[in-house]
């Protein structure tokens, strides 16, 4: 066995006596997660595929095969499946695929992973279309990627050489913190702590804007609209114009305190980089 965390891609390896896996896992949105499962049979016999998982409530929807939704925000969906069985006490499910490997043949797999916390349903057209065209999504997110580091080989100094792996590490952490619109936010940041403290911080989203105008600028005007979106423009109130130390998905969560004034410095940065005075404006 093998895992590999590539610049915007995971894959994993599996070589036994009888077949050999590869699985490569891409975000083909920003909701959605998309798996390639590449599977050789060295063996004489014809192979059955199943997915199956142990989960903490699955349930199987009407009319819609290889498709179980697990609790309200998350459906996994996998190409060519059948209807979902559940156990009784709904807590695994199996869906059948109903391509097999062939004799000392290949088969390739998707399936996707989808989670909203806003509710599941409205996700379920575009988790099917990304399944539809798999591989579409593929060439874009290399596409995507190959785009990403080239400004790091434009942009990196000679001089500077020995730190473009730590600039890579940094690009990748940027956008793997990345959380998309949810609840009372209606466009999204960068978390600056991961998954350990749920939020936005003023001063670490204007860092986060100077930093993704560089090689994503649309990742940074959405990250200023995020911000701005929750100043206070209340002109009764005393902290008129205030923008607050923290937010999340619920709105401001600290109007106690506010953060250093970055915020023109980091709007210069995006302009700079894109010329988009329409959106100064």
């Amino acid at each position: 066995y093998t895992g590999i965390s590539y610049p915007g891609r995971l894959v994993q390896s599996y070589v036994m006596s009888d077949l050999t896996m590869t699985m490569t896992l891409i975000c083909a949105d920003d909701r959605t997660a998309l798996i390639k499962t590449e599977i050789k049979n060295k063996s004489n016999e014809v192979l059955h595929l199943a997915l199956t998982g142990t989960v903490p409530e699955a349930k199987a929807l009407e009319g819609a095969s290889g498709l179980v939704q697990i609790d309200q925000n998350y459906d996994v969906r996998i190409q060519n499946g059948s209807t979902p069985i559940i156990s009784t006490d709904k807590k695994t499910y199996t869906i059948n695929c109903t391509e097999t490997v062939p004799a000392n043949g290949m088969l390739t797999v998707y399936q996707t992973q989808t989670y909203s916390p806003d509710g599941i349903v409205n996700e379920r057209e575009a988790a099917q279309e990304i399944l539809q065209n798999a591989e579409k999504y593929f060439r874009n997110n290399a596409k995507r990627w190959n785009g990403y580091l080239q400004t790091i080989e434009q942009d990196v100094p000679s001089e500077a050489e020995q730190y473009k792996c730590a600039a890579v590490k940094a690009l990748i952490t940027l956008t793997g913190n990345g959380r998309s619109a949810s609840g009372q936010m209606k466009t999204g940041a960068i978390q600056p702590f991961g998954n350990t403290s749920a939020g936005f911080w003023a001063w670490d989203s204007w860092k986060h804007v100077v930093a993704t105008s560089k090689f994503e600028p649309s990742l940074a005007k959405e990250e200023i609209e995020t911000i701005f979106q929750f100043q206070e423009i209340n002109e009764d109130c005393v902290d008129y114009g205030a923008i607050y130390d923290n937010l999340n998905r619920n709105g401001s969560d600290n109007k106690r305190d506010s953060k250093p004034p970055l915020a023109a410095w980091a709007v210069y940065n995006y302009y700079t980089a894109t010329g988009d005075l329409d959106f100064l404006k």
